[in-house]
């Protein structure tokens, strides 16, 4: 597969790294000398020098009509170059391509993404608070990941000892809670991975990756951990940046009886968060201090 990556930070260069070590045409862009160099020294892929919204960089890397290129990801941290890149890449034919967006009103509904062809648009700050949101909600995962609007997701549950997970084989269980809808995808064990079947048996301590409805997850929570999440009553959110703003409006939007507080040391900012989030309760002060968190409990 022949990847174009503009943007070579921290994101690009791992993403960069990875496929090139598993065998893909990698070709990157970059505008920052140094961040070049450290390309040229650390990778084997093919470097082009120079601004990634230019249509005559991108030409160099090998995006012009008729381009056998089958993925652009632009990740550079200007979302103005990482969308102009895809929009220019998708109209020389690229199959797919990927931006990533830091502003946030890029993602609040898809007609950005689809109006400009890009067929993903990612913002790190609504990924972090959209797991920070999962995690809370169910606090023995130790990943997870949301899929179609939050009406599924990925859960990574480590299974404790005496789990009824333990001493059977997935077809078995799979039969003895026929109503359950769940796929185990990987299970990591011992330093290593393997791809479950029906005759595998699953041990304590293995880390399962799972793909299940939301409305199930507390059931799984509890075959594999023998416990439940409780009930959110008070969550207090330190900073208020893109962050912490989403996951108070994310969890304003799934719990209405929840007692949310947000804490950040700019009054401008808390004037600002006040008017914008209806149900959270907007403090003025450091985080940081210790009197403070105990008296908001």
């Amino acid at each position: 597969m022949r990847v174009v990556i503009v943007g070579a930070g921290e994101v690009g260069f791992n993403v960069a790294e990875n496929l090139s070590a598993q065998g893909h045409d990698v070709i990157v862009v970059e505008n920052d000398e140094a961040r070049a160099m450290k390309v040229e020294s650390d990778l084997d892929v093919m470097l082009v020098r120079g601004n990634g919204a230019r249509p005559p960089v991108l030409e160099e890397a090998g995006i012009a009509p008729g381009c056998d290129v089958d993925i652009l990801v632009a990740c550079t941290d200007r979302d103005e170059v990482n969308i102009l890149a895809c929009w220019i890449a998708k109209r020389a034919g690229v199959k797919r391509v990927i931006s990533r967006a830091r502003g946030l009103e890029y993602t609040d509904s898809p007609t950005w993404a689809r109006e400009l062809g890009i067929d993903v648009m990612i913002s790190p700050e609504r990924s972090v608070a959209r797991e920070i949101e999962e995690l809370l909600s169910v606090s023995s995962a130790v990943h997870t990941a949301e899929f179609f609007d939050g009406r599924a997701g990925l859960y990574a549950f480590r299974v404790s000892e005496g789990s009824p997970m333990t001493g059977d084989t997935l077809r078995r269980i799979n039969q003895r809670y026929p109503r359950l809808t769940a796929l185990i995808a990987f299970v990591e064990r011992s330093g290593t991975g393997l791809v479950p079947f029906g005759e595998t048996q699953l041990k304590a301590g293995d880390l399962c990756f799972i793909v299940t409805l939301r409305g199930q997850v507390h059931q799984l929570e509890e075959l594999f951990r023998r416990e439940r999440t409780g009930q959110l009553r008070r969550v207090i959110i330190v900073g208020g940046g893109k962050i912490g703003f989403q996951v108070a409006r994310r969890l304003e939007l799934r719990y209405r009886d929840l007692d949310i507080r947000l804490i950040d040391q700019d009054s401008e900012k808390c004037d600002k968060l006040a008017r914008e989030l209806e149900r959270t309760i907007v403090l003025f002060g450091d985080g940081a201090d210790e009197e403070l968190r105990v008296y908001e409990g």
